[in-house]
C-alpha cells in the first residue's frame, strides 16, 4: 500500500507544474488531505510546510497530515486523513469500512482504521484495532482509500454489529457483485481469534439455509 501512494506521489512530482500547485494536485485525489511525508517528498522544505501553515493554505487535521485550502472535509476526507494518520500499513476497517463500499449507510462516530503494525493514542476522532491476521488478501484500495477488503470488512463489522446488520450488508455486497462465497470461505478458514467470526458464519448458515 505504500508503494501505492508512493507512485502517485512520484507521479505528480513529475508533472510540468509550478511547485506550489503539486499540493493541490495530489489533495484532489486525496480527498482534500495530503501527509507531511508526501509533501517532503514533492521537494518542499519543513520550513517551507510551516509557511504553508502560517498562510492558511495547509490546515492540521490530525499530526502530520494536512486538509489543503479548506478546513471542512468529506466524509471520504476524513476517512483518508485517518488512514493517513495511522501509519504506512493501516487501513480503513469496520463500520468506517463497510459505509466506504456502500453496504450499510455510515454512522457518526470516530473514523475505524486497522493497524496491524502498532497502537496509535492521543488522535482524537480516530479508533485504532489492532490485528495480527491482516493477511494480504485483506487489504485493498477503494476510491483512492487504503481498506479492508469486502469480505474482511464484513467479517470485522460482524464484531459489533446486530446480525440483522450483518445480513444486510452481506446482500448489499451480493447486489453490488462485490461478494463471492468461495472468497469469504477461504478468508475464515485462514483466520484465527477475530471475534467475529462466530456470528458472521451463523448469518451465512441462515442465508444458506443450513
Amino acid at each position: 500500500m505504500l508503494s501505492y501512494l508512493g507512485s502517485r506521489v512520484r507521479e505528480i512530482a513529475g508533472l510540468n507544474y509550478p511547485r506550489e500547485r503539486l499540493i493541490g494536485v495530489l489533495a484532489d485525489l486525496q480527498h482534500g488531505v495530503v501527509a507531511r511525508w508526501q509533501i517532503l517528498a514533492l521537494g518542499f522544505s519543513p520550513d517551507q510546510i510551516a509557511g504553508q501553515l502560517r498562510s492558511g493554505h495547509l490546515h492540521r487535521v490530525y499530526r502530520g497530515v494536512y486538509a489543503v485550502g479548506r478546513r471542512k472535509l468529506s466524509r471520504q476526507g476524513q476517512w483518508m486523513a485517518a488512514v493517513l494518520a495511522c501509519g504506512e500499513e493501516s487501513v480503513l476497517s469496520h463500520r468506517s469500512a463497510i459505509a466506504l463500499w456502500g453496504l450499510r449507510p455510515p454512522t457518526g462516530g470516530p473514523s475505524n482504521v486497522t493497524d496491524p503494525t502498532r497502537c496509535h493514542f492521543g488522535q482524537r476522532n480516530i479508533r485504532v484495532h489492532r490485528s495480527r491476521s491482516l493477511h494480504k488478501n485483506d487489504r485493498t484500495v477503494h476510491d483512492g482509500i487504503r481498506v479492508t477488503s469486502v469480505h474482511r470488512s464484513i467479517l470485522d463489522f460482524a464484531e459489533t454489529a446486530p446480525a440483522q446488520q450483518v445480513r444486510l450488508a452481506v446482500e448489499a455486497a451480493e447486489r453490488k457483485e462485490l461478494y463471492n462465497g468461495l472468497v469469504m470461505d477461504e478468508m475464515l478458514a485462514r483466520t484465527r481469534g477475530r471475534k467475529g467470526i462466530k456470528p458472521l458464519k451463523a448469518v451465512l448458515a441462515s442465508m444458506r439455509g443450513a
